[in-house]
């Protein structure tokens, strides 16, 4: 069956090493509702979290255990190249240990939307991080030669 509404087309990359179980099931479970398919990456972690990702993948999740450490970029891509395959158009990356607010995807989806509509060039889009033990924002930083610039849009 297809999924169509708010997820369609959206999916959520997830990399992972030596995650929580527990923190792990409640980010598939929030993005279960977020997005049409959740594809997990493993970085290595060993044969001791084997029952946890064969549950995942039982739950629906798209789940590639790497033999090794292959580093956040290379599982992002392999993540990447699964949604592809999967024919999702949007992919949201998520760390193990992220808690996304409720409507995230969507939110991201329909600002890249309202952006490429007004004719701005769109690489991509992202939420502003905060951390959770401070509630302090986190803003991206734009580097040119020896300048830093805070962008908060």
């Amino acid at each position: 069956m297809a999924v169509v509404g708010s997820r369609a087309g959206i999916a959520a990359v997830v990399v992972t090493w030596n995650p929580a179980p527990a923190a792990l099931r409640r980010l598939v479970e929030v993005m279960g509702e977020e997005v049409e398919r959740t594809a997990l990456v493993d970085n290595g972690s060993g044969r001791s979290f084997d029952p946890l990702f064969a549950e995942l993948e039982r739950s629906g999740c798209r789940v590639e255990r790497l033999a090794a450490n292959r580093g956040i970029g290379a599982a992002q891509n392999i993540g990447l190249a699964g949604a592809r395959a999967d024919g999702c158009e949007w992919v949201l990356f998520l760390d193990q240990d992220s808690t996304p607010p409720p409507g995230l995807a969507t939110r991201l989806r329909t600002t890249w939307q309202r952006l490429a509509a007004s004719g701005k060039l769109v690489a991509a889009v992202g939420p502003v991080l905060v951390d959770a033990r401070t509630g302090v924002p986190r803003h991206f930083l734009r580097i040119r030669g020896p300048r830093l610039r805070h962008i908060t849009n």
